[in-house]
């Protein structure tokens, strides 16, 4: 992983809105660029909190999953809210994947947050989609307004 911006700032109305701050609040921004086998995979920009941020400060970003840092600090993450779309690379993400601009990316936006509802981190993660897949399983349940597709945890997921 390669730290390119870790940074405090004022969040915007978007964020603010995102992580139930006040618009202004300070946050600490971190973008990151993940490889595999030499090649970059995934841009991420996190979105922190400044007080949840200020507990990992100095830490090692590079070194360690961001949300392994923030448990690590007592931060009892509990759930997440993830969305998945699809996109393409802008000029900067494009240089970091090293794409062409325009090229398609799979776009993987989450909240996370503690247990007791409040949100601690947003990240947004762009793949290139060589890399990177979803796969959900389904099966096939009657509901009240009547058949329908149910996602399902696949067999292997269900001991973890």
């Amino acid at each position: 992983v390669q730290v390119l911006e870790s940074r405090y700032l004022a969040a915007t109305a978007d964020v603010a809105e995102v992580l139930e701050l006040q618009e202004g609040s300070t946050v600490q921004r971190a973008v990151r660029v993940r490889a595999l086998g030499g090649a970059p995979m995934s841009y991420l920009v996190t979105i922190v909190p400044e007080d949840i941020a200020r507990q990992i400060e100095g830490k090692d970003l590079s070194q360690t999953p961001l949300l392994l840092l923030l448990e690590d600090a007592g931060v009892p993450v509990a759930e997440a809210t993830q969305t998945i779309s699809a996109t393409v690379a802008d000029a900067e993400v494009a240089r970091a994947l090293s794409v062409p601009a325009g090229s398609p990316l799979i776009e993987v936006n989450r909240v996370v947050r503690d247990d007791t509802g409040r949100p601690v981190e947003m990240i947004c993660v762009l793949y290139r989609p060589e890399f990177y897949r979803f796969e959900i399983s389904m099966r096939r349940v009657t509901a009240e307004e009547g058949r329908a597709w149910e996602s399902k945890a696949p067999d292997r997921l269900r001991s973890l």
